[in-house]
């Protein structure tokens, strides 16, 4: 039985609780769970709204890094721009940079853009792009 069987008829809240744990597990790492987290109110300032933002617990605020989480049909400029966008508008609330994580339901709008701006290193299941100040 796959995931997609087994969550079929889950509720909602089930499910988001487990995408959560996937994520910060796969991205934040060191033993940290999705249970570290919370997921928060959407809408940013400028009345944009990202698909979930996980907020850490008041206990682990100062060593978590809150989690952008954005699902995409396919990754393009445009899509890059907004997302940045997101990422700088919480940063203006909370003077933190936060993590974003993409799931691509399509991949990338050319190879070329994909090999141009990500990298996967080898073992990860995933592409990246680093953006450090």
């Amino acid at each position: 039985m796959d995931i997609a069987e087994r969550f079929r008829d889950a509720p909602l809240g089930l499910l988001k609780q487990f995408v959560k744990n996937i994520i910060t597990i796969a991205i934040i790492g060191n033993g940290i769970t999705g249970d570290a987290y919370s997921v928060g109110a959407n809408e940013q300032h400028d009345g944009r709204r990202a698909d979930m933002i996980y907020f850490p617990l008041k206990e682990f605020a100062l060593d978590l890094a809150l989690v952008i989480v954005e699902i995409q049909n396919k990754v393009n400029y445009a899509f890059v721009a907004r997302a940045i966008r997101y990422c700088f508008n919480i940063f203006d609330d909370v003077k933190e940079l936060p993590v974003l994580v993409v799931i691509s339901i399509d991949g990338f709008s050319s190879k070329k853009f994909r090999d141009l701006a990500f990298d996967k290193s080898d073992g990860n299941p995933f592409y990246i792009h680093p953006c450090q100040p």
